[in-house]
């Protein structure tokens, strides 16, 4: 909860009463691994926030699952479109790890907004941040290829990189397990040929 109220307190400042409101309102649930948060064709009425653990949003194919987006860590979770518009989804949410997080349900929103119109503005920046998240997936896809989003997502997120299953990133470039397999050796490869080349000092 501390987490969360920093971020809020970083877009508008809470007063004391504001936030016991939160802590008395707003509880961590557990997920296991695995866990489906939303299936296609569900509408969403809940949005979560990350205290502990690891998730994914993803769509499939058949029976192939393509994963578009990973959530760790002090993160906000939602299916923007489905959320907002309270539309069926066209994708699923799941855990990747045990998971604690704070939930939200669109039945409560109502409840915070009354107490303090703040929350009502917080809502709208956690939305905008989500539609802001989508349209850096879409930027990264149209603008680079799989071995320049590769080295994108190991230069930000080189930890989440470590506690996720190598064919979840596979398909989240868009390639097989195995195509992956060649990038990684051929980035390898150079890094070890650019270390000859400038050895530490």
């Amino acid at each position: 909860m501390d987490e969360l109220i920093q971020i809020f307190t970083r877009h508008l400042e809470l007063t004391p009463d504001e936030i016991n409101f939160l802590k008395e309102n707003v509880k961590i649930n557990s997920y296991p691994k695995g866990y489906a948060l939303l299936n296609a064709g569900q509408i969403s009425q809940s949005f979560y926030f990350v205290v502990k653990g690891c998730l994914r949003l993803y769509y499939k194919s058949g029976i192939e699952e393509k994963n578009a987006f990973f959530y760790t860590e002090n993160m906000f979770v939602s299916s923007y479109m489905s959320f907002t518009k309270q539309i069926p989804s066209d994708h699923y949410i799941a855990t990747i790890e045990k998971s604690s997080l704070l939930k939200f349900d669109i039945s409560s929103i109502d409840r915070f907004i009354q107490f303090s119109p703040k929350f009502g503005i917080l809502a709208k920046i956690m939305m905008e941040e989500e539609l802001a998240t989508c349209q850096k997936i879409i930027s990264s896809f149209v603008t680079k290829n799989a071995e320049e989003r590769y080295i994108e997502f190991i230069a930000n997120q080189k930890e989440l990189a470590q506690r996720i299953p190598q064919h979840f990133i596979a398909t989240y470039l868009g390639v097989s397990p195995e195509t992956l397999s060649r990038i990684r050796h051929r980035i390898g490869k150079r890094r070890f040929i650019d270390d000859r080349q400038f050895p530490s000092i």
